[in-house]
């Protein structure tokens, strides 16, 4: 596929601990080890059949909805099997909204690079600035910013994408 010399605002999430969380699990868990069939506790939780809570965070669906809203494409790079990580955005009908996402065992920055590709855009400096990468793991962003330093990174800390959220507002409502 022939790359285009053309810009898209990107907006790409990680899924675990920063689209969502597990806030009762005793112990680290991703959407690989979750146990289908889920159940719909309410507008942003889902449980597993072995009672592992999903909770989407706060201020997911909002991000989400401004920055369709400002133009974004959104896509997902994370490491995950796509089967539960799609189960679980489809129950909380946000599957469609991603396009081309790179959920499998592959580097972040190797995700990102497949992601530009699916595309069909160059990972130029100025596409590069018009792309948001959001993860709650350091190691991810620090391999994302080596191999694409002018891209826009957000080390999610805190359990909510409010940071993501005001960003959007703040720094690109005027590109509409």
């Amino acid at each position: 596929m022939k790359l285009q010399k053309k810009t898209l605002k990107l907006l790409i999430f990680d899924a675990d601990e920063t689209l969502w969380t597990f806030p009762n699990a005793q112990h680290l868990v991703w959407a690989s080890v979750t146990h289908p069939p889920y159940v719909i506790k309410g507008k942003d939780l889902l449980v597993d059949s072995k009672g592992i809570q999903i909770k989407l965070l706060p201020y997911a669906n909002e991000t989400i909805d401004m920055a369709k809203k400002l133009g974004f494409e959104l896509s997902m790079a994370s490491n995950n099997d796509f089967h539960s990580a799609q189960a679980i955005l489809e129950h909380f009908g946000l599957f469609d909204k991603f396009k081309y996402p790179q959920i499998d065992w592959q580097s972040k920055d190797l995700q990102i690079k497949n992601i530009y590709e699916a595309f069909g855009l160059e990972p130029s400096k100025a596409q590069q600035q018009r792309t948001i990468f959001v993860d709650d793991k350091i190691k991810n962003i620090n391999a994302v910013k080596k191999r694409f330093p002018h891209l826009i990174t957000i080390h999610l800390r805190e359990k909510t994408l409010k940071p993501v959220y005001n960003l959007l507002k703040d720094k690109f409502s005027e590109y509409k």
